[in-house]
């Protein structure tokens, strides 16, 4: 039986166990493996989008007293997810759980006048940000976080800040649904490029000088993806060259790289959108490219001519799967006249090329639609699969899977 073994068998024997309401029936079997086990069923938690709003705070003070009762619990979270994208409610502190806050705040606060108006917030509960961050302070293993917060929360953005600048919680990863300075820190600076961080992906963002400081802080970036939202979202416009100088660094580790509008967000059309990102092939790691049209083709300003440099002068020794994002129709004979050119010269210039794929507006709209489905999936018109036929077959005979996708937006 169970019960017999030792100790360390039984805590292995947990680890295994991925159903929380598995480990749950284990830990409630006996006193001995309720106290043995109970800390492993805190050590992957998700608190997102609990219930009605007016219940949200109640259930996030009644984790807040469980862990400030029992610090074993507290040690043992690695992974939580925690808050809701409206993230207010209305229920008050319980008088339980007032001296507890009052005790841990004032470990955690650097100043009386912070801790007092921490305390008042508490009290009035008028949104989940008091509350997540007290939580975050008191989880002293945390090595993963993600967490939706609305924007302004002052004591959520200070906490953070305060453990990206090597206070405790140290994170390991972060998945943030609000801007935070993540990397303007001594540790972090560009020149020091110290940061372990391998891979980077940004979605609906609207960074500035090609995120400079983010990517060009890692020592040794494997994966970077970077999806634009202008469709009515304040910001720059995408640029996708000014990546090219923050990716500099990285030319010898990079292997997937993605620039491309996120795919709920329009172009508006601006000349910054369409200049030719440069040659790839300087990036001896790089295996994955997803890449705009406008981007991987030097088709200067006028973009039906052949382009100046070749593709297969641009694309890495390396690569094995080639993404082309907004392709249109009128454009295809310049593009599969080029993507001939890169299986034809396979062997001697990406040996490793597994996968093409073209994304564009193919689909015909003016076709009777299913509406059931969204977003709608539209047929590809004959005439894109009759001006890529030749080149789906040359891929045929080369070995390399080639694929058409419609672009919904």
């Amino acid at each position: 039986m169970l019960s017999f073994l030792p100790d360390d068998i039984l805590i292995l024997v947990a680890l295994q166990i991925r159903q929380h309401e598995s480990l749950l029936s284990l830990v409630l079997c006996c006193r001995r493996f309720h106290c043995l086990l109970l800390p492993y069923l805190y050590r992957s938690l998700s608190l997102m989008n609990l219930g009605p709003l007016d219940r949200r705070p109640s259930q996030l003070s009644s984790f807040l007293e469980l862990i400030l009762q029992d610090t074993r619990l507290a040690s043992a979270v690695r992974v939580l997810a925690i808050g809701s994208p409206f993230g207010y409610g209305g229920v008050a502190e319980s008088t339980t759980l007032l001296p507890l806050t009052r005790s841990a705040l004032s470990g955690v606060c650097h100043h009386q006048g912070e801790q007092d108006q921490w305390s008042e917030d508490l009290l009035g509960s008028i949104n989940e940000d008091p509350w997540i961050a007290l939580i975050l302070t008191q989880l002293c293993n945390l090595k993963e976080l993600k967490v939706n917060v609305r924007h302004g929360a002052k004591h959520f953005d200070r906490i953070v800040g305060r453990a990206i600048s090597r206070e405790k919680p140290f994170l390991e990863k972060t998945y943030l649904l609000i801007t935070v300075p993540y990397f303007h820190l001594v540790s972090e600076k560009p020149l020091l490029r110290t940061s372990n961080v391998t891979e980077i992906e940004f979605s609906a963002s609207n960074g500035k000088r090609g995120m400079f400081d983010a990517i060009y802080s890692c020592a040794r970036l494997e994966l970077f993806k970077y999806e634009h939202a202008d469709g009515g979202v304040p910001g720059d416009f995408f640029d996708p060259c000014a990546f090219r100088t923050s990716l500099e660094g990285a030319k010898s580790t990079l292997r997937s790289l993605w620039l491309d509008y996120d795919s709920r967000h329009y172009s508006l059309c601006t000349e910054s959108e369409d200049r030719y990102f440069g040659s790839l092939v300087e990036f001896t790691a790089l295996r994955n490219v997803h890449l705009r049209y406008t981007q991987l083709l030097d088709m200067g300003i006028d973009a039906i001519t052949p382009p100046a440099t070749p593709l297969t002068d641009t694309l890495p020794f390396t690569l094995e799967t080639l993404r082309i994002a907004d392709c249109f129709e009128l454009l295809l004979p310049i593009l599969v006249s080029q993507l001939h050119m890169v299986v034809a010269n396979r062997q001697e210039r990406t040996p490793n090329l597994v996968e093409i794929v073209l994304r564009g507006t193919f689909g015909d709209r003016e076709a009777p639609q299913d509406h059931s489905t969204w977003p709608r999936v539209y047929k590809i018109k004959q005439g894109v699969y009759g001006a890529t036929g030749s080149l789906r077959a040359s891929c045929e005979e080369s070995g390399i899977r080639f694929h058409i996708e419609d672009n919904p937006n």
